[in-house]
């Protein structure tokens, strides 16, 4: 190795041999140099590279938690039907087209009066 102090005297004793010796640590240098550049654009890409996958983890991740939070929808709605707790099938069928049961047998009664000529069956007094 040479030492700042003693340059001069290794090349005034053998200036080829110390020019030589300049001339590959320099290549050296830019090998090195060359190799960490490189070494360095690999890392960023690395990094790009795992930035995504995160990304892409994050998206997997939120459609886990909404088909996770649909299929207990479709159990609840399932587990409900199949306890009786889902509304009865005469309100499903009724209801849009004509109200309660009550209301069906008022109208029924007031057609069946009109068709009849003004019969109406007994009704209760309250």
């Amino acid at each position: 190795m040479i030492t700042l102090s003693s340059w001069l005297t290794e090349w005034q004793k053998n200036s080829d041999n110390f020019r030589l010796r300049l001339n590959n640590l320099f290549e050296d240098w830019n090998r090195t140099n060359n190799s960490l550049e490189d070494l360095n654009g690999k890392i960023n890409i690395l990094r790009e590279e795992v930035k995504t996958m995160k990304d892409n983890e994050t998206e997997a991740n939120r459609q886990l938690v909404q088909a996770r939070d649909e299929k207990d929808a479709a159990l609840s709605t399932t587990q409900r039907q199949a306890r009786g707790d889902a509304p009865p099938l005469w309100r499903i069928i009724a209801q849009p087209r004509g109200g309660t049961p009550q209301k069906l047998y008022r109208r029924y009664v007031a057609s069946t009066a009109e068709s009849t000529g003004g019969f109406r069956p007994h009704q209760q007094r309250t």
